[in-house]
């Protein structure tokens, strides 16, 4: 690759979703919904939220867990 980036990628059966986090060379974090205590959704902004406070992310996260 040629920058960082994230994939976001959704598959047709349930907790078929992960989000893959790249530097230029290799996957350095791995988000599946299988592995989330989540039980329908991921969330992912333009920061890493893992890294940094990001208020948009827990905003996301509060409201499509009031969605149920």
């Amino acid at each position: 690759m040629t920058a960082p980036g994230h994939f976001i990628i959704a598959g047709t059966q349930a907790n078929q979703g992960v989000i893959l986090s790249r530097t230029h060379d290799t996957v350095s974090r791995k988000v599946s919904l299988k592995d989330q205590d989540a039980p329908w959704f991921l969330v992912m902004t333009n920061l890493d939220s893992w890294s940094r406070h990001d208020i948009r992310y827990e905003t996301a996260v509060k409201h499509m867990t009031e969605l149920g």
